[in-house]
């Protein structure tokens, strides 16, 4: 039983074969393909702020690479981080 553990099986079962209650459920959802209305599911919040923040990210790391000043703080920081923010708004845990 313990070098069963952490086995993975994979096999293939034909489920709607035969059962009407499946070829039902098999019937209406190949009509919905067709047929049926869009359902828009909103993103979560967390995928929503992951987003935003890589946006920022990436935004102000051109922003840096194309400015003319601190050239020589850019030396000892060529990419941009939150963590160098004193005051982080975006990052901050509320």
């Amino acid at each position: 039983m313990l070098r069963v553990i952490g086995s993975v099986g994979l096999s293939w079962v034909k489920a709607h074969a035969g059962y009407p209650g499946n070829e039902l459920a098999d019937q209406h959802a190949k009509l919905a393909t067709k047929v049926g209305e869009n359902l828009d599911i909103p993103a979560p919040y967390s995928f929503l702020k992951r987003c935003l923040k890589q946006f920022v990210l990436e935004n102000w790391q051109t922003y840096w690479d194309d400015s003319g000043t601190g050239v020589r703080v850019r030396e000892y920081v060529p990419k941009v981080n939150f963590n160098l923010l004193t005051h982080n708004t975006l990052t901050s845990k509320s």
